[in-house]
């Protein structure tokens, strides 16, 4: 199939990756895949049988929705395009202009939460733009739902990632490079740091888990609106010598090796993917009870979930799990067996193609009626 995806920029992001991602798998299978962006760091990582085509794809006016549009409908035409995949409520209303009467299914893909006030908003936009709505899980399809999209138009794909590689480093050699001791106690937060992500939360919880834990150290591989904030609150708690920041970093799958537990102290997810990488690389998770995420963590089977904005529950389960090698071990394997069976990429892009063939297939039939005069 000749396959249109859009999404508004290919930074660093989840919803990014999870373009640059389905794009890749689909063009292995033979689609001929086009991604129109406002471009970033992430289009050097689409594969060179996919085509990256530049666009004003962060429209917040009318004007530069009907920008974004009537650059999508040259693609559209010259790609002989037949199925529009679009990842944000603006690209889905823009990708309904440019489509016109053409019988082209669009598909949106919505990634994240939202505060509360712009719910009924952002559920309007998906259903004015879209043929289906694809949740990334059952409780973000369900909330959209609540605040105004019809259910007719909603489904929940998991997102999914690449299976690890076979052959990792050593977890030695990681945390040499790291400059971190072989048997010191490490736990790994990798999101951008910004407020809904939490990040505060968890260093606000380091003093209790060092009085358990003396050794324990915090990695925070990202960046974001938030760092210097983050950095300050390290400082005033007398904590530079627990707490690390990482920075941006594209090796996030050598990282998961050097660690004892992943935490993933969100306020907001739709469905995190560091989470599933997490659980790929065997390791236990410490996470919030919120939006997707207890989808995919079972708590005290692969995990534990704890309040979103409670430290001390988080130093609670942190400390426990850090003096319980066996805990670890058993949580990290019921998580790698769930990952292998629910989360792949393989999977996720399957359930795509799936759903692309039947709204392709629907809208020609339709097309294909004669129509009223």
């Amino acid at each position: 199939m000749r396959i249109l995806i859009i999404t508004n920029q290919l930074e660093m992001g989840g919803a990014e990756q999870f373009v640059v991602r389905l794009a890749n798998e689909l063009s292995e299978r033979r689609h001929r895949i086009t991604v129109v962006s406002e471009g970033g760091m992430l289009t050097k990582l689409l594969d060179p049988s996919v085509r990256p085509v530049m666009a004003p794809a962060r429209a917040k006016s009318p004007w530069g929705l009907w920008a974004l549009a009537r650059r999508l409908r040259v693609v559209i035409d010259a790609q002989e395009i037949e199925v529009i995949h679009a990842n944000s409520p603006t690209t889905a209303i823009a990708a309904r202009l440019a489509r016109g009467n053409r019988a082209i299914p669009i598909v949106t893909s919505a990634h994240g939460s939202w505060r509360e006030w712009t719910k009924p908003t952002v559920a309007r936009l998906f259903s004015a733009g879209s043929d289906r709505v694809v949740g990334v899980s059952a409780a973000l399809t369900r909330d959209l739902v609540k605040h105004g999209l019809p259910s007719g138009k909603a489904e929940t794909i998991l997102n999914g990632i690449p299976r690890p590689a076979a052959s990792p480093p050593a977890r030695a050699q990681v945390r040499a490079e790291l400059g971190l001791p072989a048997e010191q106690a490490i736990i790994l937060n990798v999101a951008r740091l910004s407020p809904e992500k939490g990040q505060r939360y968890l260093i606000e919880a380091m003093p209790r888990l060092l009085a358990a834990q003396p050794d324990a150290q915090l990695l925070l591989a990202g960046d974001g609106p938030c760092r210097a904030e983050l950095e300050a609150q390290v400082q005033k708690l007398g904590l530079t010598r627990s707490v690390q920041f990482l920075g941006y970093r594209d090796d996030v799958s050598r990282l998961l090796l050097a660690a004892d537990v992943f935490c993933l102290p969100s306020l907001l997810e739709g469905l995190p993917l560091s989470a599933a990488e997490a659980m790929a690389a065997r390791l236990p998770i410490v996470a919030t009870r919120v939006g997707g995420v207890p989808e995919i963590i079972q708590d005290g089977v692969t995990g534990y979930l704890v309040p979103p904005r409670d430290p001390a529950a988080l130093a609670e389960r942190l400390a426990a799990l850090l003096a319980d090698p066996a805990g670890r071990q058993r949580f990290g394997t019921a998580g790698q067996a769930h990952f292998a069976a629910h989360l792949t990429l393989a999977q996720m892009a399957s359930k795509f193609e799936a759903l692309y063939e039947r709204l392709h297939t629907h809208r020609l039939r339709l097309s294909a009626q004669p129509q009223p005069y």
